[in-house]
């Protein structure tokens, strides 16, 4: 938490307080995910000029990030139109947004959901420190760990091998930081 707060990606509840074990809802993950990809640059995101999901207005305070989210191709929905913001993000949820920050495709990560999400962000070092199931919501303390751990994750980079059998997809998964 501390390190999130001194990068300026958290900054707690606005009482000086973090409130670990409080409940995070899918819309402040979405902001929090937000703040991350803008390297804790706080300048508000505008709110979008037609609403992005049909249970979030344009008027509601976290339109913005969850419209941020939709751009930058980590936030889709829940596949109905509808966004849920004010439903508790779970594990999997929260790892699918930051396995696509990390370089996989909806494609990587939607078949089999939520075990492609949970296997991906096992993989990248995203669940190092949660101990909770794919669809077990996640308390603001799970939600800093997810968010700290994806500062030094794995990175995924596609590629294409050819070799005996053909051109074959797959991904290479390295640390883009020096581990310590």
């Amino acid at each position: 938490v501390a390190v999130l707060v001194g990068l300026g990606i958290i900054d707690g509840m606005g009482d000086g307080t973090f409130q670990p074990q409080g409940n995070l809802t899918r819309a402040q993950a979405s902001k929090l995910v937000a703040t991350l990809v803008k390297s804790g640059d706080k300048s508000d995101i505008p709110a979008p000029a037609e609403d992005p999901f049909t249970d979030v207005a344009t008027s509601y305070w976290g339109a913005g990030a969850i419209k941020f989210g939709v751009d930058n191709g980590y936030i889709n929905g829940m596949g109905d139109g509808t966004f849920h913001p004010e439903d508790q993000v779970t594990t999997a949820q929260l790892a699918t947004m930051l396995d696509k920050l990390l370089g996989y495709s909806v494609a990587d990560i939607n078949y089999q959901w939520p075990e492609n999400a949970i296997a991906k962000a096992t993989i990248s070092g995203l669940l190092d420190g949660i101990y909770k199931g794919a669809n077990v919501a996640l308390n603001r303390d799970d939600a800093a760990q997810m968010l700290y751990n994806a500062l030094t994750a794995l990175t995924v980079v596609k590629s294409t091998d050819t070799g005996s059998q053909g051109s074959v997809d797959g991904d290479t998964n390295y640390r883009d930081r020096k581990s310590t």
